[in-house]
């Protein structure tokens, strides 16, 4: 695919990945694919949109080091766990290679981070507009300092029921794709993905304080 096309597809891959994640992500990895929207591609421009948004939140909020850290601890996080997902699936007889996840990941991370972080950005300033709190979402944090008032309080159920949906949705077509690439079934990748999830969480704070190391040390550089 020349270099030219890969932007404007986007959008185009994006829909097409969306409606059948599982399926989008196996065709592409068919060996006599051709004029396959190329993995990297998604992934580049998935980053660069994903760039996009986290440094109009920290103009937007002040807190540019806080939202780089937040961009690095969320590529740890997705990478870590794919690993541990990838390694647990292989040892229940799965059978796709790292490179297939590889590719995966870059599928999923590259259309899904950006449209889940415009859904947040987009759902948090709709929430501050309406309902007049001032709200800070995080991977790790939810709060709205809000006037106890109806609509306050309803915007604010609403948000966080859009926020549960985004996760819920995400988790799926993760368990999705990994299911149909290691030709395991549901039950086994979900219990791999609980076990990640774990191991995450466990590890945490360390992941994050290596994040905002990262960060600090990327922004001194800009």
């Amino acid at each position: 695919m020349a270099g030219l096309t890969v932007i404007p597809k986007y959008p185009i891959e994006w829909w097409r990945f969306v409606r059948s994640p599982a399926s989008y992500v196996e065709g592409t990895r068919a060996l006599d694919q051709k004029d396959v929207y190329e993995p990297w591609a998604a992934f580049g421009v998935g980053v660069g949109l994903t760039v996009a948004l986290f440094a109009y939140e920290a103009r937007r909020s002040s807190s540019h080091l806080d939202q780089g850290t937040e961009q690095v601890f969320l590529f740890i996080i997705a990478a870590l766990n794919l690993v541990i997902v990838h390694a647990l699936c292989r040892a229940m007889g799965g059978k796709a290679s790292l490179r297939d996840l590889g590719a995966a990941f870059e599928y999923l991370y590259g259309f899904l981070v950006p449209a889940t972080v415009a859904g947040t950005s987009v759902s948090v300033a709709a929430t501050e507009l309406i309902s007049g709190a001032d709200c800070r979402v995080t991977l790790d944090t939810f709060e709205c300092n809000l006037a106890p008032s109806a609509t306050a309080v309803v915007t604010v159920t609403l948000l966080q029921t859009a926020l549960i949906a985004m996760a819920i949705y995400v988790f799926v077509v993760f368990n999705l794709v990994i299911a149909r690439l290691h030709q395991l079934s549901r039950w086994k990748v979900l219990l791999a993905q609980v076990v990640a999830l774990a191991v995450v969480a466990v590890m945490g704070p360390v992941l994050y304080a290596a994040a905002h190391g990262i960060a600090t040390r990327l922004s001194g550089l800009f």
